[in-house]
């Protein structure tokens, strides 16, 4: 009978510890601000659909422009074949204020490891925060690997599949990660601060 309810109070304390180590696993953590809604239904645009399909290990970098009074979202695929220029002319999509990280840029996809829709910010967080606040100009670029991004100021690269985490030998902080939900591949995505 002691033995019953020693195992049974173990289990119940390394079920606390494991669910406490993870709790932060997810955190969004960026301290950018970040607004962007997409309704895929009305575009049918195939990048963000390649983008948006579960397992499919293609992601899309968004930015946005004004040219000629028209809004535009500018999409460009992790295998670096593909971008595209998409114009927003619903009343919805044109009232919202986007607004896409540090520099005008996210990453959006489908994380196959943890199995969830993710977007982090298209800047070098350790660049950035290194080089001091307000200095934008550390991009990311897409690598021959369709889940990876690197930055070609220090030479970190991150694993899209993996919370964004450096996944190259300098070590550093993981990417800025924002809060993306998607209905699915053909669905409205909204990515957000949080």
């Amino acid at each position: 009978m002691r033995m019953n309810d020693f195992m049974r109070k173990s289990v119940v304390l390394a079920a606390i510890v494991l669910l406490t180590a993870c709790s932060g696993e997810f955190e969004y953590n960026s301290p950018y601000g970040c607004y962007f809604r997409f309704d895929n239904k009305i575009h049918l645009n195939e990048l963000m659909t390649a983008a948006l399909t579960p397992y499919s290990n293609v992601f899309v970098k968004i930015s946005k422009k004004i040219s000629g009074g028209v809004n535009y979202v500018v999409l460009s695929t992790s295998d670096g074949k593909k971008s595209e220029e998409v114009p927003i002319t619903t009343e919805i999509e044109n009232y919202a204020n986007y607004e896409l990280g540090a520099n005008n840029g996210i990453i959006v996809g489908y994380d196959t490891m943890n199995e969830r829709y993710v977007a982090y910010d298209a800047q070098c967080r350790n660049c950035y925060v290194n080089a001091g606040a307000y200095t934008p100009n550390r991009p990311l670029t897409w690598t021959s690997n369709s889940t990876e991004v690197k930055c070609d100021k220090c030479g970190r690269h991150y694993n899209l599949n993996m919370q964004g985490r450096v996944s190259s030998s300098e070590g550093g902080e993981r990417l800025w990660e924002y809060h993306a939900e998607c209905t699915d591949q053909f669905g409205l995505l909204t990515v957000t601060r949080r």
